[in-house]
C-alpha cells in the first residue's frame, strides 16, 4: 500500500483535515499522480455540507484533493509543459464548463448569436465570458452584445475588463426589464446561468428571445424544478437545456483553452489566489464569502 496525504471531511459540516490515507494497488488502467496544485470547486463545499449526498468520511475534490492519488489513465490530458500548473489546475472543471457552455452549446457562430446573457460571474461565468469575447474577436458581427448579471460590484467591474458590453446588478436594476430594454424588447439570442440559483434560472428562461437557447450549468439544490411556460417556447422555437462540463471533449478542449491562456486571451489566473494546501478551510471561507473567485491549493 502507498501512503498519501489527503484532505478529508470526516462528517457532514466538518472542516477539512490533513490526514494520511492508504491508496489501493495500482490497476492496469490507472496511473499514479503527484499533485502540484489543486483548484477548489463549489461542489466540494456542497458535498461537505450534505447538499450533494455522499457517505462520510470522504476525500472530495474532483479537481484533485490528495497529494498522491490514482486516476484512470483515460482521464490524463497533455498540455504545454511550459505552462504554470498552478494556473492549469483550474481548467478541468468550472473553467471548461463555462467556456464549453458558450462554445459547444450556445454555438454562437452556427446559431448566429448576437446577444448573450451570462448570469453569475464566478469562475464558471467568468470562463463563459472570456470564451464569448474570444469568439466575438474572431468573428466580427457575432456576440456584439454580451450582458452579464451579478450582485457583486467588483465582479461586474472585472467582467467589463473580460469583455462584457453591459452589466446588470440585481440590487439596483430589474434584471428582466433591463435585458428587454437592451435588446429592444426582443430578448437575448442565448443565455447561460452559472449561479445555480433557481429564481435566477427562471429569470434566464424568461428573457430568451425567438429561436433562442437557455443553458443551465449552475446546479441548484437536489429536487429543484425550473419553471418553463411551454406555449411561448413552442411559439418562439426556443430551447432550454442543461450541460455537464460544457459538453466538452476534454482531451482536445483543455489544451485549446491552455493555448488561449498562453496567447493572453483567456486570463483565468486573474480569478485565482494561491494557498498552502493545509490552509484549505481558509481558502474555502474566502471563496464562500466572495472575496476570492477561484482558490488554488499548492502542495509542498
Amino acid at each position: 500500500m502507498v501512503v498519501a496525504t489527503a484532505l478529508i471531511v470526516s462528517e457532514i459540516h466538518a472542516p477539512f483535515q490533513v490526514t494520511e490515507v492508504q491508496l489501493d494497488a495500482l490497476r492496469s488502467d490507472e496511473v499514479s499522480v503527484e499533485l502540484k496544485a489543486t483548484s477548489i470547486c463549489a461542489t466540494d463545499v456542497a458535498v461537505q455540507h450534505g447538499k450533494i449526498p455522499l457517505p462520510f468520511p470522504i476525500v472530495v475534490g474532483h479537481e484533485g484533493m490528495s497529494k498522491g492519488y490514482l486516476i484512470l489513465s483515460a482521464s490524463c490530458i497533455k498540455i504545454d509543459k511550459s505552462l504554470d500548473l498552478c494556473v492549469m489546475c483550474s481548467m478541468g472543471c468550472g473553467i471548461q464548463t463555462g467556456a464549453g457552455a458558450v462554445l459547444n452549446i450556445v454555438k454562437p457562430i452556427e446559431r448566429n448569436v448576437n446577444s448573450l446573457a451570462i448570469f453569475g460571474i464566478g469562475a464558471v461565468g467568468s470562463a463563459a465570458l472570456m470564451m464569448a469575447k474570444v469568439i466575438a474577436q474572431d468573428n466580427p458581427g457575432k456576440l456584439e452584445k454580451i450582458i452579464v448579471v451579478d450582485m457583486d460590484k467588483e465582479r461586474l467591474e472585472l467582467a467589463t475588463e473580460f469583455g462584457a458590453t453591459n452589466c446588470i446588478n440585481p440590487r439596483t436594476d430589474d434584471v428582466i426589464a433591463k435585458i428587454m430594454e437592451l435588446t429592444n424588447g426582443e430578448g437575448v439570442d442565448a443565455a447561460v446561468d452559472c449561479s445555480g440559483v433557481l429564481s435566477v434560472i427562471n429569470s434566464m428562461i424568461e428573457v430568451i428571445g425567438t429561436g433562442g437557447i437557455a443553458v443551465t450549468v449552475g446546479n441548484p439544490p437536489n429536487g429543484s424544478k425550473a419553471a418553463v411556460e411551454i406555449f411561448p417556447f413552442i411559439l418562439g422555437c426556443k430551447t432550454y437545456c442543461a450541460s455537464h462540463q460544457g459538453n466538452s471533449y476534454s482531451k482536445t478542449f483543455i489544451p485549446y483553452l491552455a493555448s488561449l491562456y498562453k496567447e493572453n486571451r483567456f486570463p483565468i489566473d486573474r480569478l485565482q489566489k494561491k494557498y498552502d494546501a493545509a490552509k484549505i478551510n481558509e481558502a474555502i471561507s474566502d471563496m464562500t464569502s466572495g472575496t476570492v473567485i477561484k482558490p488554488v491549493l499548492v502542495w509542498a
